[in-house]
């Protein structure tokens, strides 16, 4: 068991430099520097012209910038392989990344696992600590029971508010109960100060009474009342309106159950 726990740790630390090179190598080959940010747009109310959303650069976050070097924070990470690396042989595959969720200069280390037949994603979160001493694990507000939107993807849409100083990810969450039933959310995801924040902007329900006919289809907001299709179609941009958005990358490693 040792052993094996060892050739993971090894294969998921060759596997995190490779994967920074990449990202580097492949801003060079554009043209941008690797610590820049992707170009961005802000998001403008929705209109009937349908205007072209004005090109700005991404905006900061105003928070304090960490000063530690990344090579040696993802040093530091696998020195704490144990706390984060989840059982092996639970017989589930479990997927890594190494992100800066919130910007601040701190890397974070995300676990994730989709289980069962109705796809439920489950993660923890840990950050490198403020005076850099370790890492600690993530709170988050999902109830207990609740799981983690789709976050196992390789790119999603980053919204920066200005406002709030905070970064929100979008993502998807699609849930399967048997073939009758489908259910799709747009979950939001923001880490802010050391808590994994969650919020449903909008959902789909679809039921199948008849698996040769249409389903039943109802739209909800974030509240859970009922709303129309359009208004399910147009939610998040609602949402976003006057904050950056951009294209955030997550390279995940993923370790089998049986490696």
């Amino acid at each position: 068991m040792a052993k094996k726990i060892i050739l993971i740790v090894v294969v998921l630390a060759v596997a995190f430099l490779s994967l920074s090179e990449l990202r580097a190598g492949k801003k060079a080959a554009e043209g941008i520097p690797a610590a820049s940010s992707p170009a961005a747009v802000t998001v403008a109310a929705p209109s009937d012209d349908k205007a072209d959303s004005e090109a700005v650069p991404a905006q900061p976050a105003d928070t304090e910038i960490a000063e530690m070097p990344e090579d040696q924070q993802k040093a530091l990470i696998m020195d704490h392989y144990d706390l984060w690396s989840e059982a092996w042989d639970h017989g589930v595959d479990w997927f890594y990344t190494l992100t800066d969720l919130d910007h601040n200069g701190r890397m974070e280390v995300i676990c994730a696992s989709l289980q069962g037949s109705g796809l439920f994603t489950y993660a923890n979160v840990w950050e490198v600590r403020e005076d850099f001493s370790g890492i600690s694990k993530c709170s988050d507000t999902l109830r207990e029971g609740d799981a983690y939107p789709d976050i196992i993807t390789e790119a999603v849409n980053c919204y920066y508010s200005e406002s709030s100083g905070l970064y929100y990810y979008l993502f998807d969450d699609i849930v399967r109960s048997g073939m009758a039933e489908h259910y799709t959310g747009k979950v939001v995801l923001c880490l802010d100060k050391g808590t994994v924040e969650l919020h449903t902007i909008c959902s789909q329900y679809e039921q199948y009474e008849d698996p040769e006919s249409d389903p039943l289809v109802t739209y909800s907001d974030a509240d859970g009342k009922n709303i129309t299709k359009e208004a399910y179609e147009q939610a998040v941009a609602n949402w976003a309106v006057g904050m950056t958005m951009s294209d955030f990358e997550m390279e995940w490693v993923q370790v089998s159950s049986g490696t």
